[in-house]
């Protein structure tokens, strides 16, 4: 029971944080076709929203090496206690 709230809780963040990547790409293609007068703005705007998908890029990623070390796939843990049972006396 733990395992499974720990793995729900991983794929909400997982999920919070493909929406701040993907939210980011929408301000960085706004910026380009409609951007401020000043150039100088759209620049730092452009850059502050590429450091946004990165840091969700990276959280991402080790999210998806913590989970797949730490939350087995159900069928695969399954298989797992099957394995283990076929071993008893």
């Amino acid at each position: 029971m733990e395992n499974d709230t720990k793995a729900k809780m991983l794929l909400a963040t997982l999920s919070q944080c493909v929406a701040d990547r993907d939210k980011a790409a929408a301000n960085i293609s706004f910026v380009l076709e409609h951007g401020c007068a000043d150039i100088n703005e759209n620049i730092q705007q452009i850059k502050q929203e590429f450091e946004k998908i990165s840091q969700a890029e990276l959280a991402i990623e080790a999210i998806q090496i913590y989970y797949a070390k730490h939350c087995p796939i159900p069928k695969q843990e399954e298989k797992n206690n099957q394995d283990g049972d076929d071993n008893t006396p």
